[in-house]
């Protein structure tokens, strides 16, 4: 089973994640390999979305994934956003100060 899903938006390509609790290493593992993917088919100057609209819980070996990914974004010229997170995941990501290193995108925007 996927653990994302895939979708064109606005010339963006967004990332959907399917389950709410990120917390299981083989289920960030996986995650993560299907992360690298997409990243791979987004062309250089494009933005890649990640959607954590029903993500409750993530683990810091996703933030690790996530840190090392936003790298690779960087090296590919494509811009990578964060999209929806919830109180409890911003808490996260700013007690690792992740909130400076990423875009944060409270709300879709509109064109």
């Amino acid at each position: 089973m996927k653990a994302i899903k895939v979708h064109e938006q606005d010339g963006c390509k967004v990332v959907r994640f399917q389950a709410s609790k990120l917390t299981a290493d083989d289920q960030i593992l996986h995650l993560s390999d299907e992360l690298k993917e997409v990243l791979e088919s987004v062309p250089s100057g494009s933005t890649l979305v990640l959607d954590f609209q029903d993500v409750e819980i993530v683990a810091s070996m996703l933030l690790g994934d996530l840190v090392t990914l936003s790298k690779e974004a960087s090296r590919q010229k494509v811009a990578l956003q964060l999209w929806h997170l919830s109180s409890d995941v911003l808490r996260v990501f700013s007690m690792c100060q992740l909130d400076r290193l990423f875009d944060i995108v409270f709300d879709e925007p509109v064109d």
